[in-house]
């Protein structure tokens, strides 16, 4: 009996309700033993005891003369799943084909995929047996069947008439904060009226006449050799060339305000060059100049045309002008959970209604993770996957998932943690689009995850900031929970907690299965908050 064989077996056993397809075996000679690993479909709960009558169903079945580990791993995939997927086997083998994806549907016979190819290169993909490549490509990925509909679409050009009816939609520009500075003197040229902007606002892009304001930081001279330039005097013999002076003075400082901070040049002339020398550290003063981006690197610096006194608001709090929930959701849909589990019709009588805990009753929880980039927001890690669950009323509702392109190459540091390679976010909403209905998601809900002050939740904060969604939510942290609660485990990591408790985790340190394994383990400690 082969492998096959022994899974349609396992699945004709179980009335295929699990759904068990093999993934991959891995043979040690040195201790003799083989570690078979195997999916199961998503949406049921393979409970501790169907999953040791699966284990001894295989291991029976196998060659004798090993040790077999099985190891199942729940095939969760979704539309943000495969999509990548598919962008990658068009980029690696058929770079030329124009396609858009259509649709992806699941049903009981497998994942069927609706894709677009224009008239141009639809013929060549038949050529080359585009679809059964792609289905053999997926189903390896996958473990599953997947059907491929191919349409061919015809290009036609666009008429002006058909262009001036299409829908107007207006680019909303950023919102520029601004500071209010007072006691305004002149300084170096006429005195400056303008409302500075925060710098953070400010910088991003090359811009003319810029106002920003703050204190003086690492104030210090420079010289430089100017180029020869040609100048005759009036009284100057024809032929007489007499040379500027060789040697110029420029300055540099770093101007910081409330929100970030700026590098500042400013070029002297023999007008200004006493009035500088009075700058120094921790003097505010407001300028205006040009905005540069750098010819090396990202960043950006400010030349200086004029400057003013000023004084400092004692504090600042930052006005954003918050986005309000959409409608719709626009990029990730959230999808139905249905938990079930296979129970024998004896103990089907026996099952009487939980209880849910009064915290839960009536009460919606969003339980929440994010992958990133690295561990350090401050450094500019970002976030690459959005895995989340709802809890309605004490029970498991929905999941939110999607992956998130960061424009930033993922380090492979972070990629030994949650295996998330930059060929899995491509194509994927941006930071902005997710949230925008992560937003939607998590409205009138509680927020909790597990050990999310500190980490998830500054990220939430910052990138919805910045995005310009309030994710002013109540929180709830599941590991304080779990640490004044469970006893006697070596540690307090996620698995342990959840192992202790009865809770499988499939897949750590992916964002959904994590997610879940909290949501169920904030279920069963509920009673105690």
């Amino acid at each position: 009996m082969n492998t096959k064989e022994i899974i349609d077996a396992l699945n004709e056993s179980t009335s295929d309700m699990y759904g068990f397809s093999f993934k991959d075996a891995k043979l040690s000679v040195e201790d003799e033993s083989c570690l078979i690993e195997i999916y199961y479909k998503d949406g049921v709960i393979l409970l501790p005891a169907e999953r040791a009558k699966a284990e001894t169903f295989i291991t029976q079945r196998m060659p004798t003369g090993f040790k077999y580990k099985i190891k199942f791993i729940k095939n969760f995939i979704t539309e943000d799943t495969i999509k990548p997927k598919i962008n990658q086997f068009f980029e690696d083998n058929m770079p030329s084909v124009v396609y858009s994806i259509l649709g992806i549907n699941n049903d009981n016979s497998g994942f069927k995929i609706s894709i677009e190819i224009e008239d141009k290169t639809f013929d060549y993909f038949n050529k080359k047996d585009g679809s059964k490549k792609l289905s053999a490509f997926l189903e390896k990925e996958f473990c599953l069947k997947f059907n491929i509909d191919i349409v061919e679409k015809k290009t036609t050009e666009v008429e002006v008439e058909e262009l001036e009816d299409l829908p107007f939609f207006e680019i909303q520009e950023k919102t520029e904060n601004t500071l209010d500075i007072t006691h305004v003197e002149e300084f170096i040229g006429d005195i400056i009226f303008d409302n500075p902007i925060c710098i953070k606002d400010a910088i991003g892009k090359e811009r003319k006449e810029l106002c920003v304001c703050g204190k003086v930081k690492f104030f210090k001279e420079y010289t430089y050799e100017r180029k020869p330039r040609e100048n005759k005097k009036a009284n100057a013999k024809e032929n007489e060339i007499v040379e500027s002076p060789s040697v110029g003075t420029y300055y540099k400082w770093v101007l910081e305000d409330f929100t970030d901070k700026v590098k500042c040049i400013f070029f002297t002339n023999k007008n200004n060059i006493e009035a500088i020398q009075k700058l120094c550290n921790d003097c505010q003063i407001v300028v205006i100049g040009d905005l540069e981006k750098d010819k090396f690197g990202d960043s950006y610096t400010l030349k200086v045309k004029r400057i003013s006194w000023c004084e400092l608001p004692e504090k600042y709090e930052e006005k954003i002008e918050y986005k309000t929930e959409s409608k719709d959701y626009m990029y990730v849909y959230p999808e139905p959970v249905e938990i079930t589990a296979q129970v024998d019709l004896f103990s089907a009588f026996l099952v009487q209604e939980e209880k849910v805990p009064k915290y839960l009753q009536n009460r919606s929880i969003v339980v929440f993770d994010f992958e990133t980039t690295g561990i350090n927001i401050s450094e500019g890690h970002k976030i690459i996957e959005i895995g989340a669950v709802k809890i309605i009323n004490g029970k498991i509702k929905e999941k939110f998932m999607c992956f998130v392109d960061p424009e930033m190459h993922i380090p492979e540091s972070s990629t030994k943690i949650h295996g998330i390679v930059d060929k899995d976010v491509l194509g994927a909403p941006k930071i902005d689009e997710a949230l925008q209905d992560f937003y939607k998601f998590t409205r009138g809900s509680v927020l909790s995850g597990y050990n999310i002050i500190g980490f998830d939740i500054n990220y939430l904060i910052k990138f919805g900031k910045e995005s310009r969604y309030n994710f002013d939510n109540e929180v709830l942290d599941v590991y304080p929970l779990a640490m004044k609660n469970v006893k006697g485990v070596k540690n307090y990591r996620l698995r342990t907690v959840a192992e202790k408790l009865g809770v499988t985790l499939d897949n750590a340190h992916r964002a959904v299965y994590d997610a879940m394994a909290t949501a169920e383990v904030l279920i069963k400690l509920a009673d105690f908050i």
